[in-house]
């Protein structure tokens, strides 16, 4: 989406939520054991463009199986371990009890306008991405130093040494 400005900034928008099951189907309303990819499209008032806001919505004890130390050293999500092995940084996870599309989809519009206006889009999605990430943070970030006048941030910590 392209950056624009004005003496009103911009206001962010749902555009469509998508969700992605894998292989299994949507569970009942209120099962309490669940996880699903979500994808929210969102852009400004002003256009039809959008740009991706993806998390996983799961349970806690969706989480707490999927993330359980007996995994930390499988292939799963060994890779995503930093070295030595006892830090496991997870970033966009929103937990709810038991599933709602209905509760999701409410969290996230009342996030969409709790960021609204801003001066832009890059600031707006910006502000978004702090709770559901943004598909283009990492370039934004890059933007922002650039017009610094600093190099690019690195973007792999995990495994540089």
């Amino acid at each position: 989406m392209s950056t624009t400005g004005g003496t009103s900034g911009e206001t962010a928008e749902v555009k469509q939520f998508l969700y992605h099951w894998g292989n299994r189907m949507e569970p009942d309303l209120a099962t309490g054991h669940f996880a699903v990819m979500a994808q929210v499209l969102i852009g400004t008032t002003s256009s039809d463009l959008a740009d991706s806001f993806d998390c996983v919505v799961c349970s806690p004890s969706w989480f707490a199986e999927w993330y359980s130390a007996e995994r930390w050293d499988g292939d799963d999500i060994a890779e995503d371990v930093l070295p030595g092995g006892n830090v496991l940084p997870v970033t966009g996870v929103w937990l709810m009890r038991y599933w709602s599309s209905a509760a999701f989809e409410a969290g996230v519009h009342r996030l969409v306008s709790a960021c609204s206006p801003a001066p832009d889009w890059g600031e707006l999605a910006n502000r978004i991405g702090r709770v559901l990430p943004w598909e283009y943070d990492y370039r934004h970030d890059g933007t922002v130093n650039q017009k610094a006048g600093l190099p690019r941030p690195d973007l792999s910590f995990w495994h540089g040494d």
